[in-house]
C-alpha cells in the first residue's frame, strides 16, 4: 500500500490522494499527504456497502483540487514549448528535452501587492529526494517567462512549526546582512491551493492536514496510538537566480578547495552577521558557479540561533544529509542542540568524500570504506532509534580512508606528487579526532562508563583546544587559506566522476535529506500492511492536470479515523 500511494504521488503532482483498500469482506478509506495517512475503521463492505458507496458517490463530485491535485501545475501550451525550449535545450544535461517533458509551474512571490502568479516552464526535475513523506524537495532548471533566464526552481514542503523560518525569508535576511556567496533570490512564496485564491490577501494554501487527527480521541479509542511526532508541512516554491553546477564537477583539487572554502566563508558570515546557522552542509548543497567560485544554498533547515543562550531541538530527528551528519548528531540527536562545530564538521566530511568519490585514480575497490565511513547506521533495540557515527570516528584514527589511501587518491600518475589538498584532509582529520577523543565506538555503553569517558574528556587539554577551534569558523578557514596560499604543482587533476552528485544514490542509505527515524518508521509500519497489497484504484484527472516521473522510498506514521467521518476525508 506504501508503495502505491507513494508511486500515485510520484506520478502526479498532488497535495493529497485517497485509496479504497480491501481486505476480504472488510474495507478501509486512506487519506494521504506528505505528514502521514489518516484511515477509517474497517467497514463491511460486502453486506453493508453504504459506507463505499457514500465515498464513491461525493468523490465522483469533487474538483480536481478537491480530489488532491495540486493544480498550479499544468501542461505547455505550444507556444511556451517554442519560446522555452530552445534556451532549455541549451542548459547541460537537458538537450533531449521533448515539448512533452514540459510543464508550466505558478509561483506566488510573498513580496508582491498584486497577487500575480509567476510563470515558469521546466523540464524533469534535475534533483529530487523522491518519497511520499516529508519534505519531498524538486528542484528544477526553469525558463522563467517574464524575463526569459533560465533560473532554479525549488518545489518542497516546508516544515510548518513555530521558530521554523521560510527559506525565502532566510535569504532576504542573509542578503540584508551582506552574506557572500549565496544565490540570488526570486519569488519566493507558499503555493495557493488553486490559481484562482490569489485574488484575495489571505487565500488558502496547500498543506497537510493528517497532524490535525493525532491528539483526538473518540470515546474508547485513540484515533492514533503510540503518539509518534507527526510534523505538519506547508507546499512552498523558490526561485533562485543563480545557476551552479555540482560540486563533483571540480576542474582541479585546489578549485574543489576553494569552493569550500567559499561555502565556510558563506556559513562564517551567515552566523556572525545574521545569526543563522546553516545545518545542513552536504556535497549537494554547495555549488560551484561560473566564474569557478563556491556556493552555499538550500537554507531551509537553517536556525536562527541567540549566541550564549541554551537552545534544544526544535525537532524530533536530525537535520542534515545523512552522510555528512556530524558524529555527534549522529550518535544522539535529541538532547542536544546542533551546534557550530557540526555544520564545520560536515564540510570536512564533504571534502573527503568529493576525493573518495572523485579522484580515484587508481581504481581501488573503496567500496567497505566508503559504506563505513559515509553510509553505516545501526538501529538499538531499546529505543528503535537509528544511529550512526561509527565508521567516522573509526576513519579519523585512521581505520577508514587513512592518510595512506588519501595520498593514493590525490597522487597523478605522470608526476607521482600529491597536492596540499593532502595536508588539508589531515590537519582537519586531527582536529576532529581531538574533538572526539575517549568517544566510545560502541553506542551502548554502562552510565559508570560514561561518566568515566566524560571526565576523561573534560580533564585533557586536547579536548578543551579542539572545542576551542570549532566554536567559530576562524580555525577551520585558518588551515584552509593556509594551504591554497602555496603553490599547487597540479592544476589539471579534476573529478573523474561525471555523474551529478544529486543523482548519486547509494542503496545502503538515502543519499539524500530523510530524516533518520524516517528508516525505523518505515520498517516498523510497513509490516503492519504488507500482507494486504492491493492496486489503488485509477483516477483518471482532468486535462489540465500533468504528470511527474520519479522515484522515491516512504516514511509510514498513522493517524485513525472513524467509519462515521467519510465526508471529513473530503473537505
Amino acid at each position: 500500500m506504501i508503495a502505491y500511494a507513494s508511486a500515485h504521488h510520484q506520478s502526479q503532482f498532488r497535495v493529497f490522494s485517497f485509496s479504497i483498500f480491501l481486505f476480504g469482506e472488510k474495507g478501509r478509506l486512506l487519506r494521504w499527504d506528505r505528514s502521514g495517512v489518516i484511515y477509517t475503521e474497517p467497514f463491511e463492505w460486502l453486506t453493508q456497502p453504504d459506507t463505499l458507496l457514500e465515498f464513491i458517490w461525493r468523490f465522483n463530485f469533487l474538483s480536481d483540487v478537491e480530489r488532491g491535485h495540486d493544480t498550479t501545475v499544468t501542461p505547455v501550451t505550444d507556444d511556451e514549448a517554442e519560446v522555452a525550449l530552445p534556451k532549455l535545450k541549451r542548459y547541460p544535461g537537458l538537450e533531449n528535452t521533448k515539448k512533452a517533458d514540459l510543464r508550466r509551474f505558478l509561483v506566488h512571490d510573498e513580496r508582491s501587492t498584486d497577487g500575480d502568479l509567476r510563470v515558469y516552464i521546466t523540464p524533469s526535475a534535475v534533483w529530487d529526494t523522491g518519497g511520499l513523506f516529508g519534505r519531498s524537495t524538486f528542484g528544477y532548471i526553469a525558463f522563467d517567462v517574464a524575463s526569459t533566464n533560465l533560473v532554479y526552481l525549488k518545489d518542497f514542503w516546508r516544515t510548518d512549526l513555530p521558530g521554523i523560518q521560510k527559506e525565502g525569508d532566510v535569504y532576504r535576511k542573509l542578503h540584508d546582512a551582506q552574506v557572500p556567496n549565496i544565490p540570488e533570490l526570486g519569488p519566493a512564496g507558499d503555493v495557493p491551493v488553486s490559481p484562482e485564491c490569489t485574488a484575495t490577501a489571505s487565500f488558502a494554501t496547500q498543506r497537510t492536514r493528517t497532524q490535525d487527527y493525532l491528539t483526538i480521541t473518540d470515546g474508547e479509542h485513540e484515533w492514533c496510538p503510540g503518539q509518534p511526532h507527526v510534523d505538519p508541512y506547508v507546499h512552498y516554491r523558490l526561485v533562485l537566480e543563480t545557476l551552479g553546477k555540482p560540486l563533483s564537477a571540480f576542474k582541479s583539487t585546489r578549485q574543489l578547495c576553494e569552493v569550500i572554502r567559499d561555502a565556510i566563508v558563506a556559513h562564517s558570515a551567515a552566523y556572525e552577521r545574521a545569526q543563522i546557522l546553516h545545518r545542513d552542509v552536504s556535497a549537494g548543497n554547495i555549488l560551484i558557479t561560473e566564474e569557478g567560485t563556491g556556493m552555499l544554498i538550500d537554507w531551509d533547515l537553517s536556525k536562527q540561533v541567540h549566541k550564549g543562550v541554551e537552545e534544544g531541538p526544535r525537532q524530533h530527528s536530525r537535520t542534515g544529509t545523512w552522510q555528512f551528519i556530524s558524529i555527534s548528531r549522529l550518535r544522539e540527536p535529541r538532547y542536544t542542540a546542533h551546534e557550530v562545530s557540526d555544520d564545520l564538521e560536515s564540510f570536512f566530511w564533504v571534502l573527503l568524500y568529493q576525493i573518495a568519490r572523485c579522484r580515484n585514480t587508481l581504481k581501488m575497490d573503496l567500496s567497505n570504506d566508503m559504506q563505513q565511513v559515509f553510509d553505516d547506521y545501526t538501529k538499538l533495540s531499546h529505543d528503535r532509534l537509528v544511529r550512526g557515527g561509527r565508521g567516522k570516528l573509526i576513519c579519523l584514527i585512521g581505520g577508514n580512508l587513512p592518510r595512506g589511501i588519501v595520498e593514493d587518491l590525490l597522487m597523478t600518475a605522470e608526476e607521482l606528487v600529491n597536492t596540499p589538498c593532502v595536508e588539508i584532509i589531515e590537519e582537519l582529520r586531527s582536529l576532529f579526532h581531538d574533538y572526539y577523543l575517549h568517544v566510545e565506538t560502541q553506542f551502548e555503553t554502562s552510565a559508570q562508563t560514561q561518566i568515566e569517558i566524560e571526565e576523561m574528556r573534560r580533564d585533557d587539554s586536547r579536548v578543551k583546544e579542539a572545542q576551542e577551534k570549532l566554536r567559530s569558523s576562524e580555525f577551520v578557514l585558518s588551515i584552509m587559506n593556509k594551504y591554497l596560499a602555496f603553490k599547487w604543482d597540479i592544476e589539471d587533476d579534476g573529478s573523474l566522476d561525471k555523474t551529478d552528485m544529486g543523482h548519486d544514490a547509494s542503496k545502503s542509505r538515502d543519499r539524500r535529506k530523510r530524516k533518520a527515524e524516517d528508516i525505523s518508521s518505515e520498517e516498523k509500519n510497513s509490516d503492519q500492511i504488507r500482507r494486504w497489497m492491493l492496486p489503488p484504484s485509477s483516477i483518471q484527472p482532468s486535462s489540465d492536470v500533468v504528470s511527474s516521473r520519479s522515484k522515491g522510498t516512504s516514511k509510514t506514521l498513522y493517524s485513525k479515523s472513524s467509519q462515521k467521518s467519510v465526508s471529513s476525508l473530503l473537505k
